[in-house]
């Protein structure tokens, strides 16, 4: 609906034939119509579309100009690749075309079509176009922004659905180990409700030694940043022992500060007792299995004949009699994802059965399940090598291959763990400086071609080991402690801290481990504070003003000279006295109120004027700026305090204020009899004015010509006069005159000024354009007086055979509204700029243009009593354009405004 009202407005207002909204596919290589409005038959379409590779001049067009302005479609090059399949066909002849740009990126577009003879697109058309493009990039910007919200918040209940559905117990604990978000299954277990989980502590639920042991894990993994994997046992609510997998990871925020963990813990108490019996159960097995409690089976290759002994079966599930002795049985019994596989290894085997075949396969139990199956056999040869008889043994591996694929599954856990570790991790042999382990951190910085290769050579790039690589710090009667040190990469200049410890790898051997974390950035830091403290102390030994490091008990601890120089004082006389000892007794209250209240902690610094007394009796008026510095702990430590002599300043600012008075008591004098001049000159001036005026008609004519012509000298002057008089009183009255400010729209007042000059613009045939201007915070009157004189000026100042066209626009510029009066009038040189707001300044003669030249001086005063500036932009000959800035409506300014502008209008002028 806002597209449709759009592309309506739009083109009633261009008088366009048909005005449209195009927006870019998600991929950009398709421009599709929203909404075209075909002004003629009152009608919208859309679903239209442009394909933008067949059009790369119209599209590149689009990127570069803010309006693609084509007056004459046959005569501009960036439209011809339209013209045959759209341009042409549809009669169009002109067209405005605006791009919507969100983000700096090109959208979409704006499209005003022109059909019949050829148009010129207007500077205001233009930026209308250019405008409806704008406020069509606020309405998708608004619903890209909805579209997100929506999406967080359905990801946000994805979230919280996917916590409260696992059967793991999941929380979020603070820096204090307080919960913050727990899910269901851990307040279920906890058999507490919701509220009162969250806010909580393990201390609330759990013994003190648990607790105690839990907030030690907690704290470990906070400080250290690293991930934290254990099993534990854990009473529940109900004081039953379970075992628990508990993992423990940092989270950080924006700036890699940990701001508390996230902990899962999944119930394998089952899997405990699981393996438990596992245990037990591969015990009796391995009983069994020396007792020969495996399954045994015979192939006789030439009679066909088998054997399968009762135990083989058993591991199938089946009694002795529920088989029939024959080679079949073993062939159908294969999983389907094995039977090709094995058929056509075991008849690889007997065409060349040499050794042993051992293989591992899965069979059909009688179950339906399948149990994994460790077949060890060999083959009996006749004399020619051939085979004639293969026998062997079944073991059931079911249980070990289960184990794998847990193990496995732990295992790519473990290695998720350390790829999601953002600090370096490798493992080396200490001997050959071989590298047997990297993480993603380490494949990240170095490529995923490490291993295999020499430590010294992937990280540092050199051809032998690192001098610094000791073993002596790790083996020997450093075994098993950590070796924690520093080094800068020879290669990308980062530094990095290093903790190196020998560790058991799975083949047996003793290995290197190495976590490696950045600090460069640390680094950085502690040479930018080096740096930092080094330019304080050059800044405090400098001496422009006075500085000093004062204790929480007002004593110094340290100064510069220039302090001393201020108050008179030697160095060693100042550190006998304390900060109140030297401040002026009137001012020493303040002081003290200021000084206790940021030792308290209720401001973190002050700053005040007050008096010190110099040792020399005299009082010195100084500016001091208090900052307060705490130790580690947040404890106020000492206080950082600047003083700057302002004495010439107060003395400055007293004779400002001397001036400023006597500046405000002239122009009030001055401004008084302006008006007090102008008002009794009028009764005098009258009767000269209409006694001449009556000589004029009694005697006109019997008095010779130059008479005549005297007096007609006479009553021009001072009919003349009388205007200057008025034109003066008017301007006196801007600043005596002036009425409260209100939230003014802006349309009903120029749309007042242009009532008032109605017979003007009528008798000058003259256009004035105005729409959607902004409400400013005015005086209602005076700014009708403004563009009354702005506009008046723009029809007198005409072109010859040229009828008047004025456009009023306006643009937000931060606080205020930049009011622009265009014409197309005669003009004004440069040179004249300045000189067309002074008063009575004219650039033309009576005879040519009339007036005194009071409109513009007026309109000047009135918006600088308005708190803006007006100015001049013209072209001679072509026409000039007057800019005017006014007020913002103030925040909570519009009823007031509007009671004021109320009054105003009530007003009766004296």
């Amino acid at each position: 609906e806002a597209l449709r009202e759009m592309t309506e407005t739009a083109a009633e207002q261009l008088a366009a034939a048909q005005v449209s909204i195009w927006l870019f596919d998600e991929t950009h290589s398709v421009l599709r119509c929203c909404d075209e409005y075909d002004r003629a038959h009152r009608r919208h379409a859309d679903g239209f579309e442009i394909v933008v590779g067949d059009c790369p001049l119209y599209f590149g067009a689009l990127k570069r100009e803010r309006a693609l302005v084509v007056d004459d479609v046959l005569a501009h090059p960036d439209v011809r690749e339209l013209l045959d399949e759209y341009l042409l066909p549809a009669g169009i002849t002109s067209m405005l075309d605006a791009p919507v740009r969100l983000g700096g990126e090109v959208i979409g577009v704006v499209c005003s079509e022109h059909i019949g003879p050829p148009r010129t697109w207007t500077t205001f058309e233009q930026e209308f176009a250019s405008s409806l493009a704008d406020m069509v990039a606020l309405v998708c910007g608004r619903d890209e922004r909805r579209r997100a919200r929506r999406e967080l918040e359905e990801q946000r209940t994805l979230l919280r659905a996917l916590l409260d559905t696992s059967p793991n117990l999941i929380f979020f604990k603070d820096r204090d180990s307080i919960v913050r978000v727990a899910n269901r299954t851990y307040c279920e277990w906890l058999n507490r409700p919701m509220e009162e989980v969250v806010g909580k502590s393990v201390f609330d639920w759990f013994p003190e030694e648990y607790a105690w042991r839990y907030r030690d894990e907690d704290l470990s993994v906070m400080e250290s940043g690293t991930s934290l994997t254990t099993t534990r046992e854990v009473p529940d609510p109900s004081g039953e022992i379970v075992w628990y997998e508990v993992i423990k990871q940092p989270l950080f925020d924006a700036q890699g500060q940990v701001i508390g963990l996230l902990s899962t813990e999944r119930d394998i108490t089952e899997k405990r007792m699981a393996e438990e019996e596992r245990k037990e159960s591969e015990a009796r097995y391995q009983r069994v299995l020396e007792a020969s409690n495996t399954g045994i089976w015979d192939w006789n290759l030439l009679t066909g004949e088998a054997y399968f002994s009762p135990r083989w079966k058993a591991i199938l599930g089946y009694e002795d009699h529920e088989l029939a002795n024959v080679w079949t049985i073993w062939a159908e019994r294969l999983h389907p994802d094995d039977r090709a596989y094995m058929t056509q290894e075991l008849a690889d085997f007997l065409r060349n059965p040499v050794g042993n075949f051992e293989r591992e396969f899965r069979m059909r139990h009688k179950d339906g399940s399948y149990r994994w199956i460790l077949n060890r056999s060999a083959a009996m040869l006749n004399e020619r090598g051939e085979a004639t008889r293969m026998g062997g043994s079944h073991l059931d591996v079911t249980a070990r291959k289960e184990m794998e694929v847990v193990l496995n599954s732990e295992r790519r856990q473990l290695l998720a763990l350390f790829d999601g570790i953002d600090e370096v991790i490798y493992v080396s042999d200490p001997n050959t400086y071989e590298l047997i382990y990297v993480n993603d951190a380490f494949r990240r910085t170095w490529g995923d071609v490490a291993l295999g290769k020499p430590c010294y050579q992937v990280v540092q790039g050199l051809d032998a080991p690192c001098t610094f690589c000791r073993n002596d710090e790790v083996f020997g009667e450093n075994a098993g402690k950590a070796y924690v040190w520093e080094f800068q990469n020879h290669e990308s200049g980062r530094w990095f801290r290093c903790t190196d410890k020998i560790i058991r790898w799975s083949d047996g051997r003793h290995v290197r481990f190495e976590l490696a974390a950045d600090i460069t950035n640390r680094k950085q830091m502690e040479e930018h504070l080096r740096e930092s403290e080094e330019r304080f102390r050059s800044f405090f030994e400098i001496g422009l003003i006075g500085m000093a490091v004062v204790s929480p008990v007002k004593r110094w601890i340290d100064f510069n000279d220039r302090l001393c120089e201020i108050l008179g004082y030697s160095r060693e006389e100042l550190l006998e006295l304390t900060w109140a000892d030297l401040t002026h007794p009137d001012d020493l209250e303040a002081s003290d109120l200021e000084f206790g209240r940021a030792l308290a902690g209720e401001s973190e610094g002050y700053a005040l004027d007050k008096r010190f007394i110099s040792k020399s009796g005299m009082i010195v008026h100084a500016r001091v700026a208090v900052k307060t510095v705490r130790d580690s702990s947040g404890a106020v430590d000492h206080f950082l305090a600047l003083l700057d002599d302002i004495g010439d300043r107060k003395q400055a600012e007293q004779q400002l204020r001397r001036t400023a008075d006597e500046l405000a008591r002239s122009n009030a004098e001055l401004q008084q009899f302006a008006y007090v001049a102008s008002h009794d000159l009028q009764e005098p001036l009258r009767s000269i004015v209409s006694f001449v005026q009556l000589l004029e008609r009694r005697y006109r004519g019997r008095f010779d010509d130059d008479a005549d012509e005297m007096i007609g000298y006479i009553v021009e002057g001072g009919s003349r006069m009388q205007v200057l008089i008025n034109d003066l009183l008017a301007f006196s009255r801007v600043s005596t005159r002036g009425r409260p400010f209100g939230a003014l729209p802006l349309d009903e007042v120029v749309r007042d000024a242009v009532v008032d000059l109605r017979c003007v613009i009528a008798e000058g045939e003259a256009d004035v354009r105005y729409c959607d201007l902004p409400t400013v915070w005015g005086d209602r009157g005076q700014l009708v007086q403004v563009f009354e004189n702005l506009i008046s000026n723009a029809i007198k100042f005409r072109r010859p055979d040229v009828p008047p066209e004025v456009t009023v626009s306006a643009v937000r510029d931060r606080w205020m509204w930049h009011v622009m009066v265009a014409d197309n009038g005669i003009g004004i040189e440069g040179e004249y700029y300045d000189r067309i707001f002074v008063i009575f300044q004219r650039l033309h003669t009576r005879d040519v243009y009339q007036g005194t030249g009071i409109g513009l001086a007026i309109v000047k005063k009135i918006v600088e009593r308005h708190g803006g500036r007006v100015w001049v932009d013209s072209v001679p000959g072509e026409g000039s354009v007057f800019h005017v800035t006014l007020p913002v409506v103030p925040q909570g300014g519009e009823n007031e405004g509007a009671a004021a502008a109320d009054d105003a209008d009530l007003a009766v002028p004296p």
